[in-house]
């Protein structure tokens, strides 16, 4: 049969290429064979000159994995790679960590649950509200201009819907295009009257999510490249002029290419169209107010959308009856900023790997600078938590 792989000589290793990313890493002295199978290359662990399951790459991982725990013993796992000594080392401390769980929790000498017990513990009252509590203080205040929030009873709210365009998610799968009803809006019915246009509105809601983008193209490895784009951390499609050339260390060993550098690529955020929700609704509300949630995974460039709001929130995956509450003013938002807001993508790019609290953060109209620990709610919050967890504290 014909021969369907190629090698190819990388730093120091050898790759061998099947195709469709489907590629061999083996080092330049390896006493492992090769297989030719079917046209494609692959590694003969067992030296037997035939294919095992675990050495198929074409097999599913599950039935890879199971194949090779079922022939390998704890010294083939542990003795080869680390040494008789170090592996036993390892082995005692894996299992003074299980154990140590086992004997604080009482599973040692009674492994049994006392079903009655169980149902009184898990989600009894006290417990969700301690929960909930948690959720309310995490929220945190970073605008309030003209004293927005509170929103006053009885309020006409219009509360926009989202759409995210198809996009690849972190494992290069495709995610098609929707429509999104923010989980919010049903949980604001509760309390005020939602209205459909702007028009009719005495304020408007927006619920956005931080910038969504997948640092992989498999389009870029096609045509020739690493596959690696930068993450952009705004809405609006980013170039990498500024990037450093080349990564700090490499990819996958089973990567042909090394480096993992982005500089001069592209790339924009799915949610791009969160963005223009807020900017279309502050045009459409005029001088009627406008409130903007944000989702925060990771840190965003909040210079596009902050001068367009009077009011902006942030919460971390909180349920919508916390965001509702704080809006509502139920509860007064102290939960301080866990990251430094940066103020453009070529902050991101300088900031060093090995240093904390190095960005150039992002100052809001108002003047206020979001810093790590920073939270303002009727004024900029200086309390015993930003005094022990502020940034000032941290670099003294």
């Amino acid at each position: 049969m014909e021969q369907k792989w190629k090698r190819i000589e990388a730093n120091g290793y050898t790759i061998l290429d099947n195709g469709d990313d489907r590629t061999l890493g083996i080092a330049k002295d390896s006493p492992v064979p090769i297989l030719t199978v079917d046209g494609y290359a692959f590694k003969d662990f067992l030296r037997t000159g035939e294919l095992a399951p675990y050495e198929d790459w074409r097999l599913s991982s599950e039935e890879r994995a199971k194949d090779l725990a079922r022939r390998l013993s704890i010294e083939d796992m542990l003795c080869e790679t680390y040494g008789e000594e170090a592996a036993q080392a390892r082995m005692r401390r894996s299992a003074y960590r299980l154990l140590l769980n086992i004997f604080r929790t009482g599973l040692f000498e009674n492994p049994y649950l006392d079903l009655e017990t169980s149902l009184r513990t898990v989600g009894c009252p006290e417990f969700v509200e301690k929960g909930y509590r948690s959720q309310l203080r995490s929220v945190t205040m970073l605008k309030n201009r003209d004293h927005t929030l509170p929103l006053r009873e009885g309020m006409k709210l219009y509360v926009p819907d989202r759409f995210i365009k198809s996009h690849l998610d972190f494992m290069s799968h495709p995610v098609p295009g929707s429509t999104v009803v923010p989980t919010g809006k049903g949980a604001l019915a509760a309390r005020f009257t939602l209205v459909d246009t702007p028009e009719e509105a005495d304020a408007a809601v927006c619920f956005v999510e931080s910038p969504i983008s997948s640092g992989y193209d498999p389009e870029d490895r096609k045509a020739g490249g690493n596959g690696y784009v930068p993450v952009t951390l705004q809405y609006r499609p980013y170039c990498a002029v500024n990037a450093r050339e080349h990564s700090l260390a490499g990819g996958d060993p089973l990567e042909a290419d090394a480096d993992r550098g982005y500089r001069g690529k592209r790339n924009s955020a799915a949610n791009e169209a969160d963005l223009d929700l807020v900017l279309e609704t502050k045009q459409r509300m005029g001088d009627k107010p406008v409130v903007t949630v944000v989702t925060l995974k990771n840190p965003m460039v909040m210079a596009e959308l902050e001068p367009s709001t009077d009011a902006l929130l942030v919460e971390y995956g909180v349920t919508p009856r916390a965001v509702v509450d704080v809006l509502a003013g139920a509860f007064t938002p102290e939960g301080l900023l866990p990251v430094q807001i940066p103020a453009d993508m070529d902050t991101v790019e300088r900031q060093r790997e090995d240093v904390a609290f190095d960005m150039e953060c992002y100052r809001d109209s108002q003047g206020h600078t979001y810093d790590f620990g920073f939270v303002n709610y009727d004024g900029v919050i200086q309390d015993e938590r930003t005094r022990r967890y502020g940034k000032e504290h941290h670099n003294g």
